[in-house]
């Protein structure tokens, strides 16, 4: 599974950023061959993010036990298609799939792959 999921990765996922506003925006996610951090391609601007300043993934079900994302205006416009990526300095990307399994696959991969790192 985790194999899988660092695969599809470095050749680049596809999803949508949703913004505090609600408005969605299309992305590619990749994750360096070093697997130490993710580029977020959105058009032609690129923000990089260190696995290590990412902290947990949550799904619409779990995203209330989380307090990074109390205060946010993004979580009324998240669904059952999003995932919602919890960072250092509680800040946070939510991203939207095109499915619910895909949106799962991400999740708990996702997870998979920061626990993996955090145990060397």
């Amino acid at each position: 599974l985790l194999k899988c999921f660092v695969g599809s990765l470095l050749e680049g996922c596809s999803a949508q950023v949703v913004h505090d506003d609600g408005r969605l925006t299309s992305c590619v996610i990749v994750l360096d061959r070093g697997i130490s951090q993710l580029q977020l391609q959105v058009g032609s601007v690129e923000r990089v993010v260190a696995l290590a300043d990412v902290h947990t993934v949550r799904d619409i079900n779990t995203i209330q036990d989380d307090p990074v994302f109390e205060g946010s205006a993004a979580k009324y416009f998240v669904d059952e298609l999003c995932a919602m990526v919890g960072l250092r300095g509680n800040q946070f990307v939510t991203f939207k799939f095109r499915t619910v399994p895909t949106r799962e696959f991400f999740v708990l991969s996702f997870n998979a792959l920061l626990l993996a790192c955090s145990n060397g």
